[in-house]
């Protein structure tokens, strides 16, 4: 209800209308929420507030007017509730409320949906003339528009809100292109971290993006961009970006078109995945002690782990996005509240790099325990002994090597698909439409698209292009595409 505090105005001009027409006394709109079965007041006009206090919320499936309206999806009239054998549980109600008629239309969308109910209450025996009737069903189907309207734009809002937190919380970069410009208008968080610059650098200017891409394999990933833009096609390609501090990553890259309703590609949509080995572990030291920095360091190193070292927390941060996955060994010495400000400040950033807090917790354990609740992999004690770092390090870089992929969640949603919704949805990843995925399967363009409704209600999700982005986080591309 509350999305629609915005389309209040012309719903209540729509009911100011209908009341003028019929001469009511009073009139309402209901919204009905198939969540839970209730009909919800939004608009009212005429009935005192305090009476209304327990009747916002009414069960849909009672035989009041407004219920029967919706159940049958017809206008129901009463024209005197003391008269009417149908009515009789309600006449208390109607004496409370002073009306003694009461007509109920059931708005319903230009697809059958029922929405809701517009009712309208007089004080007197009444029934409105068959002209005023046909024209409050006019004005009634103008109001379904309004809340068909608003309804949409609210699970928009819904679809883009899903995706901003998916695309927020991916390890993966998400991206999409503008199809006719052929410029990138978005990039998720994960860019700055595996590109190592900025989203803002590459949003609106392709030629940036392509300078990151190795010059042996510019070409590739240019051709591919066409493929999908001209022929429809999913692609599955690997190529190299050079970052800033002159690193190379390997990258998996899935592009994809995004249509619109009628089957045009308007936009290409990619997910980017850092596929990099790396051979040797790296423990990032940050100590402001010059000491203790280099003899930890020594340990490491003799240990076979790479090392990089830093004077202080904010010389590590300032290089952080560039830096490759490892873990942090942090000295908090002379100030143990850095053991709870860090882990923070790297959690805030979404940076998965485990963190070891050294320090003198010996006279308060409770900074300790809070470091460990901010997310600290582990807090050692100063002084700590070579065997203890090098066990947390290992137990740190081990934990690293596994992380929660957001893959898993993908994976087990198209896990509880059924065989034929599997088909249906590798041809849509495919690029099929529902007549050429029924071709293929040898069913009707009717039956894929039940298929295709169910799929995507199991993969939670409300558009193709969110099915996709599902598909392709769990590694579901067609055989005959991964080789492309």
């Amino acid at each position: 209800m509350d999305a629609l505090v915005p389309a209040m105005g012309p719903l209540e001009e729509v009911l100011d209308a209908i009341m003028e027409l019929q001469h009511a006394d009073f009139g309402d709109v209901q919204l009905y929420d198939a969540s839970t079965g209730t009909l919800r007041l939004v608009v009212q006009s005429g009935f005192a507030d305090e009476l209304l206090t327990d009747f916002r919320t009414v069960d849909a499936s009672d035989t009041s007017a407004c219920g029967q309206a919706l159940k049958q999806g017809n206008r129901i009239i009463v024209e005197d509730v003391s008269r009417n054998p149908g009515f009789a549980f309600y006449r208390g109600i109607a004496k409370k409320f002073g009306f003694r008629a009461v007509q109920s239309t059931p708005l319903i969308d230009r697809n059958g949906a029922r929405l809701g109910v517009l009712s309208t209450h007089f004080r007197r025996p009444h029934r409105p003339s068959e002209r005023d009737l046909h024209l409050t069903g006019l004005y009634a189907r103008q109001a379904a528009d309004v809340i068909s309207l608003v309804l949409a734009e609210q699970r928009l809002r819904e679809s883009e809100e899903r995706f901003r937190n998916f695309a927020q919380n991916s390890a993966d970069v998400l991206w999409i292109l503008d199809a006719e410009s052929k410029q990138p208008e978005y990039l998720s968080p994960a860019f700055t971290r595996i590109w190592g610059e900025s989203q803002d650098i590459v949003l609106g200017n392709l030629g940036r993006f392509l300078e990151t891409v190795h010059p042996e394999d510019r070409q590739a990933v240019i051709a591919a961009l066409d493929a999908v833009l001209q022929k429809g096609e999913v692609i599955v390609q690997e190529y190299r970006i050079i970052r800033p501090d002159g690193s190379v990553r390997w990258i998996s890259d899935t592009h994809f078109p995004i249509r619109d309703e009628h089957g045009t590609i308007r936009r290409i949509g990619g997910i980017a995945k850092d596929v990099t080995r790396y051979d040797e572990p790296l423990v990032y030291v940050i100590d402001v002690e010059d000491g203790s920095r280099e003899q930890r360091i020594l340990i490491l190193q003799e240990a076979g782990y790479q090392v990089k070292a830093f004077a202080s927390a904010r010389q590590f941060l300032e290089v952080a996005p560039a830096l490759v996955p490892g873990c942090v060994l942090l000295d908090t010495a002379g100030s143990p509240e850095g053991g709870v400000m860090f882990p923070k400040e790297l959690k805030a950033r979404q940076m998965n790099l485990p963190v070891i807090i050294v320090g003198d917790y010996n006279t308060d354990v409770r900074l300790a325990i809070q470091a460990m609740k901010a997310g600290a992999a582990d807090v050692l004690r100063a002084p700590c002994a070579p065997e203890t770092l090098l066990t947390a390090v290992a137990s740190a870089l081990a934990e690293l090597r596994e992380p929660p992929r957001a893959s898993d969640d993908a994976q087990a949603r198209i896990g509880g698909l059924s065989p034929r919704e599997r088909e249906v949805l590798d041809g849509l990843v495919r690029g099929g439409t529902n007549k050429t995925i029924a071709r293929e399967l040898g069913l009707s363009p009717r039956t894929v698209e039940l298929y295709r409704a169910h799929l995507m209600e199991r993969l939670g999700v409300r558009t193709l292009p969110e099915a996709i982005v599902v598909a392709a986080s769990a590694g579901l591309i067609p055989l005959h595409l991964r080789d492309v």
